[in-house]
């Protein structure tokens, strides 16, 4: 685990932003990004958190997820990590406090996560609206939900809450968000296929996206086939959910979802604001890349990262398949693939891309 801080030599701000907007270049003189220095403070720190030998197989190879979290809601972002297998066929789960002066100290013993578990992403939210974050942890087998007990201890809940899925799946990732506007965090669940197909190219029959509607009083109910979330095949590829991203898409107030799909077309579910989803990924545009051709999709993140209205979503892919940067056309519900345009898809195009993060690197807005 490395921890980076950044530090820029150049001025925020709405004046500088506005200064860097006109004095933009031209398509043969492009503007001169600022320069911008990261340290890494990890040894500092007091963050020590080794991953396990990396002759991995299957899922537990491309390594696990990690999150903020002020868990003990002192002000303070402390750190969260997995590891899918820490070399005995066993992962565990680290939490680090931070003393809010930028050093961290490891707290997992008797925080309740001292426990093996195959970790592959997690996803931080207060489901029970009690001021403390709770812990899904998706895994290669069955996922864990987590409550905070504001003393700085978590307890198991998940057979409780009904949100493990199956002993037989691998879930990369997964998103708190509350769906239906009624105030409770529901939880969307990207379950990937088999632990026996646990490879990326599988064609896990059973895999797809999971939707898990907040009941309130610790339970959730299972509406993927209520809601729209219907289908485990379409036509004739797979649905292997890798990422997901709540969004709304037309600014209506309502979430709708991106979800990226590692044997088919990425898939786009509209929000209805009656319970239900409709899947519009091919009439909205993202469901394929600007020549039509369908990519393994991985990571995603979405921002306003231009000088208009036009919101981004960004979508890792398979080696040689190259980033997608889906851009809305105004504030229509159509969006084109400019990752081209905008010249990342030739600096993208080596890598097989998880994660993806947009992020105000140099401070001018």
């Amino acid at each position: 685990m490395l921890l980076f801080v950044a530090a820029s030599s150049r001025p925020c701000g709405p004046d500088h932003r506005s200064a860097s907007r006109s004095s933009g270049g031209s398509i043969g003189n492009p503007p001169v990004p600022p320069k911008a220095r990261f340290t890494d403070i990890t040894t500092n720190s007091g963050l020590v958190f080794h991953i396990g030998p990396a002759a991995k197989a299957g899922a537990a190879s491309l390594g696990s997820g990690c999150a903020f979290i002020d868990y003990d809601a002192d002000g303070d972002q402390d750190i969260l990590l997995l590891d899918a297998e820490a070399g005995d066929g066993q992962g565990r789960i680290a939490l680090h406090a931070n003393d809010g002066a930028g050093r961290f100290r490891d707290v997992t013993p008797g925080s309740g996560l001292d426990a093996d578990f195959n970790g592959m992403g997690v996803a931080v939210g207060d489901y029970d609206n009690d001021g403390y974050p709770d812990i899904f942890l998706t895994s290669i087998g069955q996922n864990r939900l987590f409550h905070n007990d504001a003393l700085g201890r978590f307890r198991d809940v998940t057979k409780a809450a009904g949100v493990g899925g199956r002993s037989e799946q691998t879930t990369l990732s997964a998103s708190w968000m509350d769906y239906d506007n009624d105030g409770l965090l529901d939880l969307f669940v990207c379950d990937h296929g088999t632990r026996a197909s646990a490879t990326l190219s599988a064609n896990a029959q059973d895999a797809g996206p999971v939707l898990y509607h907040n009941e309130g009083g610790g339970k959730f109910r299972d509406v993927s086939i209520s809601s729209g979330l219907t289908a485990r095949r379409s036509g004739s590829f797979t649905m292997q959910c890798v990422a997901v991203a709540p969004v709304d898409l037309d600014d209506d107030g309502w979430l709708d979802l991106v979800v990226s799909n590692d044997a088919g077309p990425n898939l786009v579910f509209h929000n209805e604001r009656n319970g239900k989803f409709t899947e519009i990924g091919t009439a909205c545009g993202m469901a394929y890349d600007g020549a039509g051709n369908i990519s393994h999709g991985r990571g995603i993140d979405v921002a306003w990262c231009r000088d208009d209205a036009c919101l981004t979503v960004a979508i890792g892919a398979g080696e040689s398949e190259m980033l997608k940067l889906f851009v809305r056309r105004s504030r229509r519900l159509q969006f084109t693939d400019q990752s081209v345009d905008e010249g990342i898809a030739p600096l993208t195009r080596k890598h097989s891309i998880f994660g993806v993060l947009f992020f105000d690197y140099d401070m001018d807005g």
